[in-house]
């Protein structure tokens, strides 16, 4: 990925990569406090003034890396309402692991949210958001909330258009730009396929994001009625967006520091790439 941003402030190419198995299903967000959404989450990934961030954030940049700080008894949010009843991942990143992942300024934008304001035809069969839409939005200075009442936008977080941080989540634009389309379907009539309306055959089968399983991604959706829905992709492949507080795969994401160097393997199951 180019133009990424580090910590430190330097922008630099640095290599993206997911997690090959889900760590389980559970919430984006449930939170309750502040006060809000009647309990289906808050769609604010970072911390924001009084509110930590989202659970899922934080159980990923602490209990994920091995400080168990969010979970309660050995378990992750997984409902409305602050409710924390499922395992956590037996899963953990090493220490050695971890000194090869990037400190980098996640996007928070979100892709159906046109120069801040809601764009209502965002999910449209042929004026919808394509990968390249989704790619500009997920970096622009919107964020998931432009609702101003109502009980499903009742937080009182300040929405943030970046995070900083070392484990997040893929992008809409990650998904749709991973295809390398097939022949009923070439790439570019995949890359010009709205989100909304994705399941094409071609398109899914050659994509290596998609498995068949609901995914929660990064962006928040952004609704003139609500502030605690979140995108994800769908298992039968569309991106649609679902209540914060829901039960979805997760796949850990995160960037590779540009000084990791890969020392075998052949990139296969069986024998994989090492890096170090």
């Amino acid at each position: 990925m180019n133009n990424v941003e580090t910590q430190g402030g330097q922008t630099q190419s640095l290599l993206k990569i997911r997690r090959a198995q889900s760590l389980g299903e559970y919430s984006w967000d449930s939170s309750t406090d502040p006060d809000g959404n009647n309990g289906e989450g808050i769609n604010q990934w970072g911390a924001s003034g009084a509110y930590e961030g989202a659970d899922l954030m934080r159980e990923l940049n602490t209990d994920y890396l091995g400080s168990v700080t969010v979970g309660t008894n050995g378990k992750w949010y997984n409902g409305m309402g602050n409710q924390i009843s499922a395992n956590m991942p037996v899963s953990t990143l090493s220490n050695e692991s971890q000194s090869l992942i990037e400190n980098v300024v996640w996007k928070l934008g979100s892709p159906n949210n046109n120069n801040s304001s809601f764009d209502s035809n965002w999910n449209d069969s042929t004026s919808g958001v394509t990968a390249s839409i989704s790619y500009t939005r997920e970096r622009a200075n919107t964020n998931g909330k432009i609702c101003s009442g109502g009980s499903f936008c009742n937080d009182t977080v300040t929405r943030t258009n970046t995070w900083t941080g070392k484990v997040g989540l893929f992008y809409s634009s990650d998904y749709l730009y991973a295809t390398s389309g097939g022949n009923a379907a070439n790439r570019t009539t995949c890359l010009n396929k709205p989100m909304y309306y994705w399941n094409i055959e071609s398109c899914l089968s050659n994509d290596w994001l998609y498995n068949g399983q609901s995914q929660w991604i990064l962006s928040p959706f952004t609704s003139t009625e609500c502030s605690n829905s979140v995108f994800a992709v769908l298992s039968n492949g569309n991106v649609n967006n679902f209540a914060a507080y829901e039960r979805i795969a997760i796949y850990p994401t995160v960037y590779l520091k540009s000084s990791v160097v890969l020392t075998g393997g052949e990139g296969t199951q069986a024998n994989p790439y090492t890096l170090q």
